[in-house]
């Protein structure tokens, strides 16, 4: 026996392509989509509004079971009050003592030949007068709320005198109440299937409104089982099940009782008329659709002559023919389309010359980039490794911020253990990018070289006229630097410095209990310019409570949104209130308040801060 299989869809596709010709095709294909998604978008809102619709089904029914059970409960609290203007409990109808072995004994009332629990299938674990005071129970076709007590506890009335009550025991209280006081009104949210049963903790039905349901198979019902498997008190499902069992339901467990009210309803009821509206929807839907693609068809095909013409252009342009040209003549967008082709051809030779030449710049832009990366990281090896340091008598902390990935800005520091002292210093390379980073690196291998030097002590002015010498002469005047060079000694609370050119820093000393401010300045020249440069080294005093800032002109001509610099005045603020609040105050908060000035404008220049403070 031959397999059978279906031919694939291109197969198809060919077969069909001569007779229905492209017009055809793309009506089919119009059809078929239209239709796949009519599928799609309807199934999608079949069961959305399906899902809604549940909800709002099981919405009404938990609703109406909280009000069926508020108004049993308050039927049962009133059948247990006295017709008196107090309110209070009316007094037992049966009072009957239990002994150990559940044998009854009636003490007052009647109830008739029943003498033991066994004859009510009771037993004293089901009457907890405590949890459950309003526990209804039908005994020999009567509806009682029963209630077991201490006979110590038990309460004497006029019919039934304390004489009468035993010392020892449990007594059995039992209010008679009306049948029909455990029955909700009739009326539901819907015409029919709705089903409302009330049954006890004990697995006894007290009612139902339904004949079918009776004492011996509601406990099969799955509004029962999905009750006994939850642990909430109230609560709704969804039963799904096969033909009518499917149901929505909500049950609630009714207050100081042991009663729970069920009610639930069909699906079938609450979906009919809604099934029934969305599948008419859907036909006339789909009626529509398919008169309005018949009707498209004739002036489809007007359109798809001018269109296979401009296929084949096409074609031959892909295989790189940009001389042809259209001949079939059309009107109006379709001869726009033709003209297109047409231009398009004449450009795309053109277009490939500029792709080809875009290419090429990419693949330099990214190797450019790439060795930007790597000359960045370079530079990141010549910055010191912890930004804060603490140290004997000083703690140095430092922040660098390049403007871009290669920069010009750069800063160091040593410590020599031996002598106490620190060296450190502050460069700013003139411009930016891989030129500048280049003389940052001369300037960090000259200083790299001079702290090995065997010397007893650092030398700033032999080394700011060796850094010269090697700028002059690589940089031919062309690259400058402007540099600070300094030595803080512990022993002797000062700091030794060589000014080159750059901004003066800012020193806060603590004088006779006050703090004083200003920036300090030196004889200098800018690094690199000429052959030879007058350097000279100044001494400042460093005792302890002092703090200098020294930092790179990024930081004070940076410009907030409004295009004013930020200065030395508010350098000069920003540290007062951050003295204010702390010795030796960090440099990350000094830039919080740089940021907050700034906003959201960039700035334009490297930026580098070293803060001293002696402790």
């Amino acid at each position: 026996m031959k397999n059978l299989s279906l031919p694939h869809p291109l197969v198809w596709f060919k077969k069909l392509r001569k007779p229905l010709g492209i017009s055809g095709l793309i009506s089919l294909l119009l059809c078929a989509s239209l239709i796949t998604t009519v599928a799609i978008v309807g199934g999608y809102s079949a069961a959305t509004i399906f899902e809604s619709k549940y909800q709002d089904v099981i919405g009404l029914l938990a609703a109406d079971a909280e009000r069926s059970g508020n108004i049993i409960q308050n039927n049962l609290e009133d059948s247990l009050r006295s017709e008196t203007s107090t309110g209070e409990r009316r007094h037992p109808d049966v009072v009957s003592k239990i002994d150990a072995q559940g044998r009854l004994e009636t003490l007052y009332g009647n109830l008739g030949d029943k003498t033991s629990l066994k004859d009510f299938r009771l037993n004293p674990g089901e009457l907890n007068f405590k949890e459950r005071p309003l526990s209804v129970f039908q005994l020999s076709g009567v509806t009682y709320v029963a209630a077991l007590v201490p006979a110590s506890q038990s309460v004497p009335f006029k019919e039934f005198p304390s004489q009468a009550l035993p010392t020892q025991g449990d007594i059995l209280n039992l209010w008679r109440i009306p049948a029909s006081i455990a029955k909700a009104d009739g009326k539901r949210f819907y015409n029919q299937g709705t089903t409302l049963y009330l049954t006890t903790r004990e697995g006894r039905l007290i009612y139902s409104n339904d004949d079918r349901i009776t004492a011996t198979n509601f406990g099969k019902r799955p509004l029962v089982k999905s009750f006994l498997d939850s642990p909430l008190t109230r609560g709704y499902t969804s039963v799904e099940a096969k033909g009518e069992d499917a149901i929505l339901g909500a049950f609630i467990e009714i207050p100081r009782s042991n009663l729970i009210l069920f009610v639930e309803t069909k699906k079938e009821y609450v979906l009919e008329n809604l099934s029934h509206t969305l599948q008419r929807s859907l036909f006339i839907f789909t009626f529509i659709v398919m008169i309005s693609l018949v009707i498209l068809q004739f002036p489809l095909r007007r359109i798809v002559m001018p269109i296979q013409e401009l296929v084949a252009q096409a074609e031959d342009v892909s295989n790189g023919n940009f001389r042809r040209r259209a001949r079939k003549k059309a009107n109006g967008e379709v001869q726009r389309l033709a003209d297109a082709f047409d231009t398009m051809c004449e450009s795309l030779q053109t277009r490939d010359l500029q792709i080809q030449d875009l290419a090429t710049k990419e693949i330099e832009r990214v190797q450019l980039h790439n060795e930007l990366v790597i000359a960045q990281n370079i530079q990141n090896n010549l910055l010191p490794n912890k930004n804060r340091i603490m140290l004997p008598g000083l703690t140095v902390d430092a922040l660098y911020r390049p403007a871009s990935l290669c920069a010009g800005d750069w800063y160091f520091t040593k410590h020599d253990e031996v002598s106490g002292s620190t060296l450190f210093v502050i460069a700013d390379v003139s411009g930016h990018g891989v030129g500048a980073s280049m003389f940052t690196a001369i300037i960090a291998g000259f200083f790299n070289m001079y702290i090995k030097k065997p010397r007893g002590s650092w030398d700033l002015e032999d080394f700011t006229r060796d850094v010269n010498m090697a700028l002059f002469d690589l940089g031919k005047t062309s690259w400058h630097v402007s540099l600070i060079v300094g030595v803080h000694y512990a022993d002797r609370s000062a700091i030794d410095m060589v000014f080159c050119g750059h901004v003066p820093p800012f020193l806060s000393v603590l004088e006779e209990g006050v703090l004083k401010y200003r920036f300090v300045n030196g004889p200098s020249d800018v690094l690199g310019l000429t052959e030879t440069v007058a350097v000279k080294k100044v001494s400042i005093p460093f005792p302890k409570g002092s703090y200098m800032i020294l930092y790179t002109d990024g930081l004070t001509e940076s410009k907030d949104p409004s295009g004013k610099a930020w200065g030395n005045k508010r350098l000069t603020k920003a540290v007062q209130k951050l003295r204010a609040g702390s010795k030796e105050p960090r440099i990350s908060e000094l830039m919080k308040i740089w940021d907050e000035f700034r906003g959201d404008i960039d700035p334009e220049d490297d930026v580098c801060v070293i803060s001293l403070a002696a402790s």
